[in-house]
């Protein structure tokens, strides 16, 4: 659905902002008024490293790789109806080879 795609990376591009401006660093906990979390590495206040992050209003949560604020790399989504997909990631998106469960 390449609105939902559209909505999320929106989100996750107005939260690096926010973060940036508090200018976080290593490990910790970022939460948004709507529930969604993220917890784990920061750099220059932007996602980085090993870290999770908790999308409330999507009903999903990822764990794996950031870069740039962004989900790169592996990781796995998980959703609240026990569905989840494990593989690779690019600019947010998923990319390459995966599972879908």
């Amino acid at each position: 659905n390449t609105g939902m795609v559209s909505r999320l990376g929106t989100q996750m591009e107005a939260n690096s902002l926010e973060l940036r401006q508090k200018q976080k660093e290593g490990n910790g906990r970022f939460e948004w008024q709507d529930g969604s979390y993220y917890e784990g590495g920061f750099v220059g206040g932007v996602f980085e490293g090993q870290g999770q992050y908790m999308f409330a209003e999507l009903d999903k949560t990822y764990t794996g790789d950031f870069v740039a604020g962004q989900m790169e790399g592996e990781g796995k989504e998980v959703w609240t109806d026990g569905s989840s997909y494990t593989g690779s990631f690019s600019k947010g998106m998923k990319h390459g080879e995966g599972t879908m469960i």
